[in-house]
């Protein structure tokens, strides 16, 4: 992936390495970083770097690369996915820096699409435990073995089932996607 120009990157300051000694060779390990980070203005795409960074490590778990002390680690990775996808569009909304229309139309955008809509049922759930309006959505089931499976879905408590099953990563991946055309339709350019 190409590097974006540095204007989108996160703004940081004040970066210090520390090696083993002051005259190390070029193959000595970094001991350390230390990195202070600008106390500016937030913008969208911090938001946005935890969305594709947890993306990135459902992966890893879903292909056998991550591993949880037990179920419930797994269960937190999609829930903390679901509610960092979510809250994008309130990040949208507040920067400044974006086109007017884009920081308009977030909220309606990600209220009329499949997979963030059913993302934002699990956020939701998940912040206020109990809905009261609006479909309930949970985390409803997690396999572990050679990688990890979990489902997420609207629930029903009242007849005790669970309706609009999708498997997590395919539904992290297709609410990712639509955060990306809505991006490419308004004209953001996405750092990552």
């Amino acid at each position: 992936m190409e590097r974006p120009d540095t204007a989108w990157h996160l703004p940081r300051q004040n970066v210090e390495m520390a090696t083993s000694s002051d005259s190390a060779p070029a193959n000595d390990a970094i001991a350390g970083v230390a990195v202070t980070y600008a106390l500016g203005p937030r913008l969208w795409f911090e938001k946005w770097w935890l969305v594709v960074h947890d993306l990135e490590e459902l992966r890893a778990a879903y292909a056998g690369g991550s591993w949880r002390a037990d179920t419930s680690g797994y269960r937190a990775l999609v829930t903390r996915f679901c509610c960092e996808c979510w809250d994008v569009k309130d990040w949208i909304e507040h920067d400044n820096s974006l086109p007017v229309a884009a920081r308009s139309a977030a909220h309606l955008w990600a209220n009329a699409q499949p997979a963030l809509t059913l993302i934002g049922d699990v956020a939701n759930t998940h912040k206020h435990s109990q809905r009261t309006r609006g479909f309930e959505a949970v985390v409803t089931d997690v396999q572990v073995g050679s990688g990890f499976r979990a489902s997420v879905a609207r629930v029903d408590r009242s007849a005790n089932r669970a309706f609009d099953r999708r498997d997590a990563l395919d539904l992290a991946c297709d609410a990712v996607d639509e955060w990306r055309l809505f991006l490419q339709q308004h004209g953001v350019v996405s750092p990552y």
